[in-house]
This record gives C-alpha cells, sequence and structure tokens, in this order.
C-alpha cells in the first residue's frame, strides 16, 4: 500500500528546512525490509540538490543480543552528499511514521 509523508529536512548549507513530499511504499521479506521511494513534485518543482526522483532504500535485520538492522544506503545509485543525507531523512522519519521499535516487527 503506498502512502505518503512530507520529509522535513535541513540543509546542510544554509541550515534551512526543506519539506519535500514523498510517496513510499514498504515490502517484507523475512528480515529484509525494502522502502521503495518516490519524490512527489514535478521534475521543475523537485530542488536543485534533489538530484534522484525515485529510489529504494533496503535494510535487513540480523537477530542477536542485541539484534541490530543493516541499512543499505550505499546501494542507492548516482545521489550528491545532500540527496545522501536527505535518504537518511527519508529513512528515519518513515521509521517514525511507522512506529517500527525495530526493522523485524
Amino acid at each position: 500500500m503506498q502512502k505518503s509523508i512530507i520529509i522535513k529536512h535541513p540543509l546542510q548549507d544554509t541550515n534551512e528546512l526543506a519539506s519535500v513530499p514523498l510517496h513510499y511504499e514498504i515490502t517484507k521479506e523475512g528480515n529484509k525490509t525494502t522502502l521503495y521511494c518516490k519524490v512527489n513534485l514535478p521534475e521543475e518543482k523537485r530542488p536543485d540538490w534533489l538530484n534522484l526522483n525515485e529510489f529504494t532504500i533496503p535494510s535487513v535485520y540480523m537477530e542477536g543480543s542485541p539484534g541490530v538492522t543493516g541499512t543499505y544506503f550505499s546501494e542507492v545509485k548516482g545521489c550528491n552528499v545532500e540527496t545522501a543525507l536527505f535518504l537518511d531523512s527519508a529513512y528515519n522519519q518513515i521509521r517514525v511514521a511507522e512506529k517500527w521499535l525495530e526493522m523485524h516487527q
């Protein structure tokens, strides 16, 4: 099921807070969770620093004491530094919106 969220992202150079609407969908298979995300802005309104329109963020929960979630931002290709920081903001804000305590839940 596709959901929507507004990602609040502090820009590194100016400390301004950018608001970027995003559609996302979550799939879970075993201990792997994948976020499929798409910026919900026409290309001409997308900020210059945001050089990806769509991206996928995979993560894997590894059981243990304590359990650890590995998030594979490095698999997202073609992004600049500010976009990479935006991906982190998006991932964390989606986790809060979904009320994830641990990725395996």
